[in-house]
């Protein structure tokens, strides 16, 4: 039974976000269009991607145009910057069933409105949960933040259907 109750985490682990430094304007005026800038260095391109999609993703959503410029093309409306990414073990977090091979991304976002940092984190999900998820977890929240104007809560997500 213990066994059964294992193999269940390591399925159902889980992926989220949360702001650890927040700021917005008062009053905040939700954006109706954008540009938007990742930086980050070359080996972390799986990372910028996943948190480019979920943040485009995210925007759309709520019905912001939202437009993804390299940050060579002028100034953007907002940056984000991958500061720390390290993807953990996939292995690791389905062996040990997401005790283990933990992920996290921390990320700074700089813009005429909000500014922050957010971490986002992977500790398990179908075989281990996909690297990149913490990334995804991550753009979500930004999003969410930008839609809003406000700092929202931690985001726990269990087995995104990105996986």
């Amino acid at each position: 039974m213990f066994g059964l109750c294992l193999a269940g985490a390591a399925l159902l682990g889980c992926s989220g976000a949360s702001w650890q430094k927040f700021e917005a304007d008062s009053p905040y005026e939700v954006p109706k269009a954008m540009t938007i800038a990742i930086v980050s260095r070359p080996m972390m391109k799986s990372a910028a991607e996943a948190l480019s999609r979920a943040l485009l993703d995210g925007l759309d959503s709520h019905g912001i145009k939202a437009t993804l410029i390299p940050e060579t093309s002028g100034t953007p409306d907002v940056t984000v910057s991958i500061v720390k990414w390290d993807p953990g073990s996939q292995g690791q977090r389905w062996w040990t069933a997401s005790f283990g091979g933990h992920g996290e991304v921390i990320v700074e976002v700089d813009s005429l409105a909000i500014d922050g940092t957010a971490e986002g984190w992977v500790s398990g999900g179908f075989f281990g949960g996909q690297d990149e998820n913490s990334a995804e977890a991550v753009g979500d929240l930004i999003a969410e933040s930008i839609a809003t104007g406000q700092k929202n809560k931690s985001r726990s997500v269990k087995a995104q259907g990105r996986e």
